[in-house]
């Protein structure tokens, strides 16, 4: 389905190079917005299809990207395209496709944005310079592009949202205790052309703040202005009415800490129910979950949990020594992919064989002992295999390579559809969600990979 999506764009204005550098000044704004609209209705007809070509198989590799960071860049492609079978990155000009509400445009204008009509010149030409840099790997079938920011699109009409608990109770106690233990609130002060985040002093009574996450890492924030609402009519009979908001002139201490304290739980809802639509949406393709963020690690490791199994998993695949290139180009990588790699792909059939067999394995000590023998059989066999094949490419194909061993794996923990639907049961609120994705089957599990440090010199 990439691939026609890059027919799509071959066929359009917007996937130019020349266009590109001058950032479509031939273009009008009305124009660019048509084609984003006509490209935007092609992928999401043809979604579903997309999907189904990913989940073809069970005995396949395929890695889901998150959508919270930047996309992959060639380094990381080249750590992982001998051994997985495909990976899956947000569609990257899909996102500015997105039309916002006249209400969404409305509450921006309140608080002193400028409307969200125009099309980002800019981001489109990134967007399209990216696509063209992966071409390769989308012909070649390792790269599959999915829209996955249409699941976290703001809603055509805005909800009104009410908690007695002050929305402490959406999501698991734990997870939530986790996302009040690294949050920072800070004020914000209008400026020319917004707000201006105000990061280096002690937060002051203000009625807008801005609540983010830090914890070896920041993940981006939300921004919460607070509000005086009246009822102007209510019809008891129908049980509809209309409000009135304005942006409040001041604030009484309590009233700001009460106000502090629900935004901060709202933005950890906010962050857990996005990751956790990604999560369910990567198991419903038949992927695993690829996040390089320790933040994302240890919210899921809390949302699925870490038994036993997990844990001796996890030591397994940190034991995996693989070979990691970095000097060859991309086409002699995709050549090797294609031509000498049949111990990369007995690699990777393989691992995904012996996972699938765990699935059915409760017995403890039994479990033990199957890890051990997996643990020597793809340490012992499968990496020699895989590094015995990558010398032998070398020497046919005369490559003046750097092979590097360590880690590919560096977290790696199981949840199958068990998992996914236990964390839906205890998590309320998310009920739209679990029927959104019906069609979520059972799955070996997922990878929260994160890339290791000596990945981390080739700035993955």
């Amino acid at each position: 389905m990439s691939k026609k999506c890059i027919e799509f764009l071959l066929g359009s204005f917007l996937y130019s190079s020349d266009a590109c550098a001058d950032y479509f000044a031939a273009f009008s704004e009305k124009e660019i917005a048509d084609e984003l609209q006509k490209y935007r209705e092609f992928v999401l007809a043809n979604m579903e299809q997309i999907r189904n070509e990913i989940r073809s198989g069970r005995n396949k590799l395929n890695i889901c990207h998150e959508s919270f960071r930047e996309l992959p860049t060639e380094e990381m492609y080249k750590q992982l395209v001998l051994y997985m079978d495909q990976v899956v990155i947000p569609d990257p000009l899909f996102c500015e496709t997105e039309t916002k509400s006249t209400f969404s445009n409305a509450a921006a204008q309140m608080m002193g944005f400028s409307p969200s009509g125009s099309v980002d010149r800019e981001k489109i030409c990134r967007a399209i310079e990216y696509f063209m840099q992966i071409e390769p790997l989308i012909d070649a079938g390792f790269v599959v592009t999915l829209p996955l920011s249409f699941m976290h699109e703001g809603p055509k009409n805005i909800p009104i949202t009410y908690s007695p608990t002050s929305f402490s109770d959406v999501i698991p106690r734990e997870i939530l205790d986790y996302f009040r233990s690294i949050a920072r609130v800070h004020n914000l002060v209008p400026v020319e052309k917004g707000y201006q985040i105000i990061d280096d002093k002690p937060l002051e009574l203000g009625t807008n703040i801005y609540v983010d996450f830090l914890d070896g890492e920041r993940l981006a924030g939300s921004a919460f202005q607070y509000f005086i609402s009246k009822v102007f009519e209510y019809d008891e009979s129908t049980g509809k009415a209309v409000f009135g908001f304005r942006p409040a002139d001041s604030i009484t201490i309590d009233e700001f800490s009460a106000w502090v304290n629900q935004s901060v739980n709202q933005a950890a809802n906010g962050h857990f129910q996005e990751l956790y639509k990604e999560l369910v949406f990567s198991q419903s393709c038949g992927c695993m979950y690829l996040s390089r963020s320790n933040i994302v690690s240890k919210v899921l490791d809390m949302a699925i949990g870490q038994p036993g199994k997990d844990a001796e998993l996890a030591k397994m695949a940190l034991s995996m020594e693989l070979p990691i290139t970095s000097n060859i180009p991309t086409k002699d990588l995709l050549s090797i992919r294609n031509d000498y790699g049949e111990a990369f792909h007995n690699f990777r059939t393989e691992l995904n064989s012996q996972l699938l067999k765990l699935d059915t394995c409760d017995d403890n000590e039994s479990l033990r002992r199957q890890i051990d023998a997996i643990s020597y059989e793809m340490n012992n066999t499968q990496v020699q295999e895989v590094e015995k094949e990558y010398r032998k490419i070398a020497r046919t194909l005369k490559l003046d390579a750097l092979a590097l061993s360590g880690s590919l794996v560096a977290s790696y923990t199981t949840g199958g559809i068990t998992a996914i639907g236990a964390a839906a049961a205890i998590v309320k609120g998310f009920s739209d969600v679990a029927k959104y994705y019906t069609d979520v089957r059972e799955h070996n599990g997922f990878f929260l990979w994160k890339v290791n440090k000596l990945a981390e010199k080739y700035s993955v």
